[in-house]
């Protein structure tokens, strides 16, 4: 099987069989959580709000999500890498 993979700041991109493939992480939320404690779930939404307009302002699907983490596949790169500016 052929892939490639794309790095966008903390975003990593698979392409793989004509789907790309994204997978998003908040680098140091773990650290984060511990210094914010209870604000930190506000903003975690706020954040899940933003990733979600990305995707869908480039025609993304999203496949899953846990914590603060994204799944999501496009149809090609030009759209995934706009949508990990759009986020970062």
């Amino acid at each position: 099987m052929n892939k490639s993979h794309l790095l966008v700041g903390g975003a990593v991109a698979v392409v793989c069989a004509g789907i790309l493939v994204l997978f998003t992480d908040i680098e140091g939320s773990t650290s984060l959580l511990d210094r914010l404690g209870r604000e930190y779930a506000g903003l975690l939404a706020q954040h899940h709000n933003i990733v979600r307009a990305a995707i869908s302002a480039h025609d993304g699907y999203e496949v899953g999500t846990a914590g603060d983490s994204f799944f999501v596949t496009f149809a090609g790169p030009d759209d995934a890498v706009a949508c990990a500016q759009q986020v970062q």
